[in-house]
């Protein structure tokens, strides 16, 4: 399952959820644009980070492995971003589910 993460306009960070992940990727379910990094269990966010706007996914690539972490901030108000941390290899669908015709 996804962690979840709300970004405000003060740096805050969770854990992924696997570890020994390469890559963690990062949905903007908005409403705000954020900024996101990745680190240790000490990582900080600052409007100096990746850009990531509302609706979109970015990649963050880590080799950091057991204490890995995501840290996201927003200029201004509040932005929910999922959080997949898929092994390697792994495939990662963010867009809707149900059937395609």
């Amino acid at each position: 399952m996804p962690a979840t993460l709300t970004a405000t306009t003060t740096t805050s960070r969770v854990a992924l959820a696997e570890q020994n992940s390469p890559r963690a990727i990062v949905a903007n379910d908005g409403p705000n644009d954020c900024y996101v990094t990745i680190g240790t269990s000490s990582v900080t966010a600052t409007t100096s980070n990746t850009f990531l706007k509302v609706g979109n996914i970015v990649t963050l690539g880590t080799s950091i492995g057991t204490s890995a972490n995501v840290a996201a901030i927003t200029a201004a108000g509040t932005a929910a971003l999922r959080i997949s941390s898929p092994g390697a290899g792994a495939q990662y669908n963010a867009g809707p589910t149900g059937a395609s015709g």
